[in-house]
This record gives C-alpha cells, sequence and structure tokens, in this order.
C-alpha cells in the first residue's frame, strides 16, 4: 500500500442481477494473481452470509444488505493492497459513501442489454419476476441508480472469451497502479 494512503485500491464491479460481476471479479482475480492477492467480496455471498439470501429483495433490504457490503470493503481496503468487489449496490447513497470512505475506488460498469439478462437468466430471478413471483429486481422493477463515471465499463453481451478479452487491459492497467502504489 502507499505511503500516503491508509487504504488499498478498491475494484466496485457492478451491473445488474446476471451481468457477470462475479465473473470479471474471478477473471481479474486469476489475471492479477501472480502481482498480488485480491480479496473479493461477492454481494451474493455476503447476502448469505448475513442470512439475507432469502429475504426481501425491496429497496430497503437491498440498501441494508449494501451498506453492510460498504463496511466489509472498507475493512478489506485497510488491510489488502486490492480488493474487488461483485454487488448490484446500485444506490446513489452508495456511490456517495464510495467518494467519502475509500480513498483510491473505480467502478466498473457491466453493461447488458436487459433483453440479453433475460434470455440468460442464470438464476431465474428475470423468469420468476415476469410471471409475478419475484418483485424487486433491479433494472425491472427497481430503478438502478448507476455510477456517474466509471473508470471502466464493459459491454457484456459476447462469450466468456470475449470477456476475458475485455478484463485484460483492465488487469494491465491495475497492475501498474499496483506497481505505483507499492513505491
Amino acid at each position: 500500500m502507499s505511503r500516503t494512503t491508509n487504504q488499498g485500491i478498491v475494484i466496485w464491479v457492478t451491473g445488474l442481477a446476471g451481468s457477470g460481476k462475479t465473473t470479471v471479479a474471478s477473471i481479474l482475480t486469476d489475471r492479477l494473481s501472480t502481482h498480488t492477492k485480491a480479496s473479493v467480496l461477492d454481494g451474493d455471498v455476503i447476502r448469505k452470509i448475513l442470512g439475507k439470501s432469502n429475504s426481501n429483495f425491496d429497496s430497503s433490504s437491498r440498501l441494508e444488505v449494501a451498506q453492510k457490503i460498504c463496511e466489509y470493503t472498507l475493512a478489506s481496503a485497510k488491510k489488502n493492497a486490492l480488493t474487488i468487489v461483485a454487488t448490484i449496490s446500485l444506490f446513489e447513497q452508495v456511490h456517495q459513501w464510495k467518494q467519502k470512505y475509500l480513498q483510491q475506488h473505480y467502478d466498473l460498469l457491466l453493461d447488458v442489454p436487459i433483453k440479453l439478462l433475460i434470455k440468460r437468466d442464470k438464476n431465474g430471478l428475470y423468469s420468476q419476476h415476469l410471471s409475478g413471483q419475484q418483485a424487486g429486481v433491479v433494472g425491472m422493477d427497481l430503478d438502478p441508480e448507476y455510477p456517474q463515471n466509471p473508470k471502466w465499463k464493459i459491454l457484456n453481451t459476447g462469450s466468456m472469451q470475449e470477456l476475458v478479452k475485455l478484463c485484460t487491459p483492465i488487469a494491465e492497467e491495475l497492475k501498474l497502479m499496483l506497481s505505483s502504489d507499492q513505491q
């Protein structure tokens, strides 16, 4: 970590459900493994740890979990050179919190058209919403509040190989950032 800060770098990977947040975090972690060990905080895992995986997905419940993720992120950033957070957390309050408390954070926004997310529907969330079984789906009945100026934006509409190619320059840039941060 830098001499001028007591926090490591935080990469906040965000996007709608099914956009590839966990996958991108994994790709970046893999690409950076020979350079540094990244601490990864996954929103789905944290929801489970908090006992909220089967809870309401309404806006206030989502914000409560997002605030816990923020707290865990700050704790991780104080101990690790790199923390990668993979979470929806598309609230203006979260963006403001990151600006206030994280000294070196960068947003990576995954952009996937909603029609493609509905088609992919890995966890059945969108089909459950469309059939009336699930409310509180960000991008459907909850409006996302995207970060204003993400450092990186990936249009994730292709294959896994294409996603890896899109993540590679980001990983290379992170290596440079980490190298300059350790001097």
